[in-house]
């Protein structure tokens, strides 16, 4: 297991690729993990938003996990296991800790609307209590733009007051810097987490241990670099943060998140497996990965990037007529 004092740095909320057939696939997750683990950052959250959970069945969510968690050694590791469902939910989180988990992150089930927050912490307890063990530690996921279920300060007082020793931290996803401020404000016994890389700097010296970063699949040295220059009060932090806000900047015009960060994988691997989505979502068109790659090459990222230039032109010649 792992204490709560060392639930902190830059964690890769991490892509889920698809083989021909469109199922999970392993051997390419458990190659692009190894290859994060020497890119600075401090661990991984699998089959979260990014990591297309929703879009799986349990028993895909189980498999990519085990396989996801064994890369993964040496690493922080959490999974996402919430679920609509209090019974999936349990069934995964269980699951998750047997396999191999450190921590999950658990969204609130996000189906019906207007739930109360003693109706929240129902579903909270039974997780709580019948799926995580000793040792075994809990976040919060507060991401209400998808959920439109939001995790109030009245629902955090009353687990905490109860499950004090397994809530550990909250993934504030919400993308308002002022309420995270406010949570690191009001919660400074909770391992606080942005979701939201533009905020990387500013949540950090907020009092948040880091972040949970989609983004990080492809641009992971920025942001452990921004993380590195602050926690060292070097003065180049600003700089850096402000390229990342740059690249995420442009990286909104192209969302979703999965479709756009996949074909960025798989400009800069030479890999058309990337581009395999779950549907509803589909890859992102050509014309437009073309374009977002070029803008990315227009910033002044640090040298491991310069792949961009190349792969902005081998996506122009692929969206070219022929």
């Amino acid at each position: 297991m792992i204490s709560q004092a060392e639930l902190r740095g830059i964690l890769v909320a991490v892509l889920t690729p698809f083989d021909e057939r469109g199922r999970p696939a392993a051997l390419p997750l458990q190659r692009h993990i190894r290859r994060l683990k020497t890119e600075g950052v401090d661990g991984v959250l699998l089959l979260g938003t990014t990591g297309e959970g929703p879009s799986l069945s349990v028993p895909e969510r189980m498999e990519i996990l085990e396989a996801g968690l064994e890369a993964a050694v040496g690493m922080k590791r959490l999974a996402c296991t919430g679920s609509a469902s209090l019974a999936e939910t349990i069934e995964l989180t269980r699951h998750a800790f047997r396999a191999g988990a450190q921590a999950v992150v658990v969204q609130p089930p996000f189906f019906f609307k207007d739930v109360t927050d003693d109706g929240l912490f129902e579903f909270y307890r039974q997780v709580l209590e019948e799926a995580v063990p000793d040792g075994g530690l809990l976040a919060l996921y507060h991401i209400p733009q998808v959920t439109n279920v939001p995790i109030r300060e009245e629902l955090i007082n009353r687990l905490l007051a109860r499950y004090g020793e397994r809530l550990a931290s909250i993934k504030d996803s919400a993308g308002d810097l002022d309420h995270f401020r406010a949570l690191c404000a009001r919660y400074p016994q909770l391992q606080l987490f942005t979701g939201n890389d533009q905020f990387l700097l500013d949540a950090l010296r907020a009092g948040g241990v880091g972040c949970v970063s989609g983004v990080a699949n492809v641009f992971a040295p920025l942001l452990a670099a921004v993380l590195q220059a602050h926690l060292r009060g070097k003065a180049q932090a600003g700089g850096l943060q402000a390229r990342l806000t740059r690249a995420w900047d442009v990286l909104q015009r192209y969302q979703p998140y999965p479709s756009l960060l996949k074909a960025l994988l798989s400009l800069r691997d030479q890999d058309a497996g990337w581009r395999r989505v779950r549907p509803p979502l589909v890859p992102l068109p050509e014309p437009l990965l073309a374009e977002m790659a070029r803008l990315l090459d227009e910033i002044d990222l640090p040298p491991g990037f310069s792949w961009l230039g190349a792969a902005a032109g081998r996506a122009l010649a692929g969206a070219s007529p022929t």
